[in-house]
Parts: structure tokens; C-alpha cells; sequence
């Protein structure tokens, strides 16, 4: 018990070093201490930081934006159906070891498709 413990601590860890060391890895932006304390928002204004609206758009073609997301770092995103803010995504491991859980109702990772949008135009204007 106490070695599974380790080890999903272990590899947690490293997850979390990892996304930081990617986080910490990106050019900075012309704005970067107005970078909102969110992840998704985050990784989209680097992903698509140079995206013209049109771009933007075609990105999110057929979600509506009031859709729920929760990007990860490649730039691909999960969404709800129903927009239930309680829902929730598992990172599993191989071994079926919960790595990461991340939650639609948690400000700092999840957001609106408008919010992303929002956010790069403001980035586009400046």
C-alpha cells in the first residue's frame, strides 16, 4: 500500500514538474503579467497567440461558445454535453492509477470557449 502510495506521488510529481516546465518553457507574451490564472486560457494564448479571429473561429468550428473546456497542453480540449459544471475528467496511468482529475467547476482550469476568444482578441488589439 505504502509503495502505490510512492508511487503515484511519484509520478504526480513529476506530471506537475513536467506541465510547469512547459508552462515556464513558453515565449513570453507582450502581456504576460496580464496572463489570467488559468489553464486553458493559457495554453490557447500561446497555442494560438498568432491566429487571426477567422482562425480562431474555424478552431472552435461547432461548439457553441458557451461551451465548458478544459484544454491540454497540445491544444485539444474536453467538453461537456450538458455543460454540467460538476463533471470531471480522470488522467489515468497504465496501470489504471489515477495520475490528475480535473473538474469543469475548477475556475482555474476550466472555462468558456468566449473566454478563450475574449482573451486572444484582447491579445490581438494590443
Amino acid at each position: 500500500m505504502k509503495v502505490k502510495y510512492l508511487v503515484n506521488l511519484i509520478v504526480l510529481g513529476i506530471i506537475a514538474t513536467s506541465l510547469g516546465g512547459f508552462l515556464l518553457k513558453q515565449p513570453a507574451l507582450a502581456s504576460e503579467d496580464a496572463l489570467p490564472n488559468n489553464r486553458t486560457i493559457q495554453i490557447y494564448a500561446h497555442l494560438l497567440k498568432d491566429a487571426s479571429e477567422e482562425e480562431v473561429n474555424d478552431y472552435f468550428q461547432g461548439e457553441d461558445d458557451a461551451t465548458l473546456i478544459i484544454a491540454d497542453k497540445s491544444g485539444g480540449y474536453l467538453s461537456t454535453l450538458t455543460n454540467d459544471v460538476h463533471s470531471y475528467s480522470e488522467v489515468r496511468d497504465e496501470n489504471g492509477d489515477l495520475i490528475e482529475r480535473v473538474s469543469f467547476d475548477d475556475e482555474t482550469v476550466a472555462t468558456t470557449i468566449a473566454e478563450v476568444k475574449e482573451y486572444l482578441q484582447e491579445q490581438r488589439q494590443k
